[in-house]
């Protein structure tokens, strides 16, 4: 574990904001992207959705409470949101698509609401647009209890285990190396977990006490990518924000699960990279 979080600080660097510092991986040249990952991540989540091959520069933070960013740089969306904005003054950009991932959609959303001159485009890839009660009671006490305790995640976090959870994630990905080694580093990117926690217990807690978000306002051309098989998120959200975001463009995918960016990796790539070209060359 101390071998690991000295290979995430080694890849990462800290750049200094005038919301907080904050945690990043930048690679690429071109149009900027930033990705904003989900819960249980950090950068390392962030670059496992990020193809700078294919001429853009991708911004990979790790959101507050996640591995080197402080929580106090920003517990809301609206924080987060604003911390994203710091984030590119920072770096002297002046605007940037967002691709949004699961407990991304939040403060993506709220970047586009609160900066809409700072963004190009956004991109919700399963991402959350409405509380999930559900889900914050089942996660936050076994997340209180257990993920302070890195060899809990050690053990039971890996491929074996999630094939058996979601064995059509497994049928979709076996057999293909790069979908498996995408999947490795995404589990991967939930180690070690005692320097995640108060990340995903701020995103659990963030979840609930309100009613969603004001989609009907963003003016930005988005891209929504949703798994009809999600059940960390439902399909019905990805649905919403199809319906509800004018303009929106949706990319269904069918028996896709939470993670089909990687069990369909061939056709969501080829939408994304569609759509990040015409948006970021019409900006």
């Amino acid at each position: 574990m101390s071998r690991r979080i000295q290979q995430l600080a080694a890849a990462s660097q800290i750049i200094e904001t005038s919301r907080g510092p904050v945690e990043a991986l930048i690679t690429g040249v071109g149009p900027a992207v930033v990705v904003l990952h989900g819960a249980l991540g950090g950068y390392d989540r962030a670059r496992v959705y990020s193809f700078p091959e294919a001429g853009f520069k991708f911004i990979c933070p790790s959101r507050p409470g996640y591995l080197r960013t402080p929580l106090t740089a920003g517990k809301t969306a609206e924080e987060q949101a604003d911390l994203t904005a710091a984030l590119l003054d920072s770096l002297g950009i002046e605007k940037a698509a967002v691709i949004a991932c699961s407990a991304g959609g939040p403060p993506a959303i709220q970047f586009t609401l609160r900066h809409p001159h700072r963004c190009w485009g956004l991109v919700m890839g399963n991402a959350i647009n409405a509380p999930l009660s559900g889900l914050h009671g089942l996660i936050t006490p076994v997340a209180q209890a257990f993920f302070g305790w890195d060899w809990f995640t050690w053990l039971g976090v890996n491929r074996t285990v999630l094939f058996l959870l979601r064995p059509n994630l497994g049928r979709q990905t076996l057999g293909d190396p790069a979908k498996q080694a995408h999947i490795k580093a995404m589990l991967d990117s939930m180690h070690p977990t005692s320097v995640r926690k108060a990340g995903l217990l701020n995103d659990l807690s963030q979840f609930q006490g309100h009613d969603g978000y004001p989609l009907e306002e963003i003016s930005i051309p988005t891209l929504v990518v949703h798994g009809t098989a999600d059940i960390v998120v439902p399909y019905a959200q990805g649905q919403a924000s199809a319906k509800r975001i004018p303009n929106a463009d949706f990319l269904s995918i069918k028996g896709g699960t939470h993670l089909c960016f990687i069990s369909h990796h061939d056709i969501v790539k080829e939408k994304l990279v569609e759509f990040l070209q015409q948006n970021a060359f019409a900006n």
